[in-house]
């Protein structure tokens, strides 16, 4: 073999060797590339609740004859607007004693709207769950005031913990009449059929449900509460389940699994506020009656 013929070869394999190493620079630079998206992606979800505050409440009850629960939404809402920090305020179901559509735009309801409103200039996002109280809040609630509707569950995932909201009514699986009327009534047949009748004659039904609760609901709402069964899927040593619906305000803890209850808002509320350490469950207005969820420290 001549000198050329050696050189040539020599100058080949050194092609083949920068090409093999290129094309490995390449795959190991692809698999960083999208490992980096990813965990880039996971930890945007992440800041979502770890850059701020988020509060959370749930079962007001709000509707024209209540204005003690009006008041204090209304004060509730002042004071997350002044805290510099807050960024999201979670309504989990209940917002309203009744809700009939959203082309009824009464003035209280109005007045409710106008106070969501406020959150905007402050850049606070709203998130709203339905309840069994107010499943019929739609498109059109959702853009005058800027709520994202979710389903339930929803899920939050916080540090090493998943948060999970429900409004509840889904954990009381012995009321079993509660939860096939929850299914005929969360239908689209249903819910089109409903809103198709006059507004008139939906204000009086409701009306007369409203009336007819006052008598029974009370004692129902005493009765019913949540089951190991309903809350078993969501058992883990890794997640916070928080809901309302049942109004009795506690904190539950099984081993690492940790369930906190909302109250309703009948002469005092509770929310629950989430920072970048801590979680705690609040009375309101007396802001200084808490109980911690959760700590990282």
């Amino acid at each position: 073999m001549t000198i050329d013929k050696k050189f040539q070869n020599g100058t080949e394999g050194n092609k083949n060797i920068l090409l093999l190493k290129f094309t490995a620079f390449k795959t190991v630079l692809s698999i960083h590339y999208k490992y980096c998206i990813l965990h880039w992606h996971n930890y945007i979800k992440l800041c979502s609740v770890m850059l701020g505050n988020t509060y959370i409440i749930s079962d007001l009850h709000l509707s024209a004859d209540k204005p003690k629960s009006f008041e204090l939404f209304q004060n509730f809402i002042d004071f997350i607007c002044q805290d510099k920090q807050c960024h999201k305020l979670y309504i989990l179901g209940d917002f309203f004693n009744y809700w009939i559509g959203d082309d009824d735009l009464n003035d209280f309801n109005l007045k409710v709207i106008n106070q969501l409103q406020k959150l905007k200039p402050f850049d606070i996002k709203l998130y709203f769950m339905h309840g069994n109280r107010d499943f019929l809040i739609g498109r059109k609630f959702s853009k005058i005031t800027g709520a994202k509707i979710l389903k339930d569950p929803h899920y939050i995932e916080y540090h090493n913990k998943d948060i999970i909201l429900s409004h509840g009514d889904t954990l009381c699986t012995d009321d079993k009449g509660y939860q096939i009327f929850r299914i005929f009534a969360r239908a689209k047949i249903p819910q089109l059929i409903y809103l198709s009748l006059t507004l008139n004659y939906r204000r009086k039904l409701a009306y007369k449900l409203r009336n007819k609760s006052k008598n029974k609901g009370q004692r129902l709402t005493i009765q019913v509460d949540v089951t190991e069964k309903g809350v078993r899927r969501f058992k883990s040593d890794r997640t916070i389940l928080i809901h309302g619906h049942t109004h009795k305000m506690a904190i539950h803890k099984e081993g690492k699994f940790v369930r906190a209850v909302l109250s309703d808002w009948h002469d005092e509320g509770s929310y629950i506020l989430i920072t970048p350490k801590n979680i705690d469950l609040h009375v309101w207005p007396h802001c200084q009656q808490k109980k911690l969820i959760y700590t990282l420290r």
